[in-house]
């Protein structure tokens, strides 16, 4: 008998620990979330479905921001850009804060070429780039022809995105991602979609939905299978306590970008008819201040709290 429960009590245990060890790899998953939360295009492992994180990527779209950039894409639909990645690697983002470098190429931030990648003639003007919502790139180039400047329109590329499947996506760093090698997919061109110029994707996920969860997580996982799990607590429910405060206007706030996008799409056309886009200076990546800009510097102010404790919250186990 006493062999029987000693099995019994075995089996059970065994089960706890891979409960609990689940929950720790969960963890590391929103606490990766959580380092992202103002990355451009940065696709969520929390599901809201099932309130809880996977290693499934949430492709869900995410609001968009105005930056009056000229070089700035978002996409609206689905789809992601492709770049070549250190050690011919493909990656695949939905950050579309671009610049030109120094030889003309559109290129990421981090200085990723696009898998297709878009060059601009010398003489061509940067604030006269544009890009329609299928990704035809289009600038004016000027010559001088008999001392006179000619100027003519002409068309440079096409900005291509691509369908992935969610359930073939992998992190890679950022708001970048590789197909998992264990499966065999033809990547195809995106068609349900539309590149918005002028404009970013925000990271797809809520902060206080993240928090909350790990904050749970902290409170049933064995304290002796997580260091300093207490003060994790205590600072995740400050945080959560200063979300609750202003909550309404954080949340009402996204609620409604979200609910613009057909008006952003709709002022964003009018913009780029009209020439009014800024540009990002192409050496340097300095921004053109737009008014939009100034929810970003209010989001930026809402999150200094996070970034002084997320080095408390990391996972070191």
């Amino acid at each position: 008998m006493k062999i029987f429960f000693l099995i019994l009590f075995i089996i059970f245990s065994s089960f706890i620990y891979a409960d609990q060890n689940k929950l720790l790899k969960e963890y590391r998953l929103l606490y990766i979330d959580l380092s992202n939360i103002e990355t451009w295009g940065y696709k969520s492992f929390f599901n809201p479905q099932y309130n809880r994180a996977t290693e499934n990527i949430n492709t869900s779209q995410g609001s968009l921001m105005f930056t009056g950039v000229n070089t700035d894409f978002a996409i609206h639909g689905e789809g992601f850009f492709r770049i070549r990645l250190e050690n011919d690697k493909i990656g695949y983002t939905r950050a579309g804060n671009f610049i030109i470098n120094c030889n003309g190429d559109l290129v990421t931030i981090q200085g990723y070429f696009l898998y297709d990648n878009i060059n601009f003639h010398e003489g061509f003007l940067p604030e006269t780039l544009k890009v329609t919502g299928d990704g035809i790139v289009t600038v004016t180039i000027a010559t001088i022809i008999e001392g006179r400047n000619i100027f003519s329109k002409k068309e440079t590329g096409r900005l291509l995105t691509y369908y992935i499947p969610p359930g073939l996506l992998i992190h890679y760093k950022g708001s970048i991602y590789l197909i998992n090698d264990h499966y065999e997919f033809n990547v195809r061109i995106a068609a349900n979609n539309r590149i918005l110029q002028g404009a970013l994707e925000m990271s797809n996920f809520s902060l206080l939905a993240v928090i909350l969860r790990m904050y749970y997580i902290l409170s049933v996982v064995d304290e002796n299978m997580i260091s300093n799990r207490d003060l994790r607590k205590k600072l995740l429910r400050i945080k959560i306590n200063r979300l609750a405060n202003h909550n309404y206007l954080l949340e009402s706030a996204l609620f409604m970008l979200n609910n613009r996008i057909e008006d952003i799409i709709r002022i964003l056309d009018k913009k780029i008819k009209t020439g009014i886009l800024g540009q990002r200076n192409i050496f340097s990546g300095s921004h053109f201040i737009f008014p939009d800009i100034i929810y970003h510097n209010y989001l930026n102010r809402r999150l200094d709290f996070l970034r002084h404790i997320l080095p408390y919250l990391r996972y070191d186990y």
